[in-house]
């Protein structure tokens, strides 16, 4: 355990995993949804905008703005 404290990669990942994880708790219910469904697991935007109830221009909408959010956090997180 000691080794894996010492090993800058494992340091970064650890750093980059709560960075990521406090970038979520930010997001609400259905921007993490967008994230985890179409993002993440590629589920195809229609199927994700019927559970939403968007339409294919209000999806697409929030995916931009799913990506501007987690970008924009990503670069200030310190």
């Amino acid at each position: 355990m000691e080794a894996k404290r010492r090993d800058r990669e494992y340091s970064g990942l650890c750093r980059r995993i709560e960075k990521m994880a406090q970038i979520l708790d930010g997001l609400n219910e259905e921007q993490r949804y967008i994230l985890d469904s179409f993002v993440w697991r590629g589920v195809p935007w229609y199927e994700v905008a019927k559970v939403l109830n968007r339409s294919k221009t209000s999806f697409f909408r929030a995916v931009s703005d799913v990506e501007e959010i987690v970008g924009e956090k990503w670069q200030r997180w310190e």
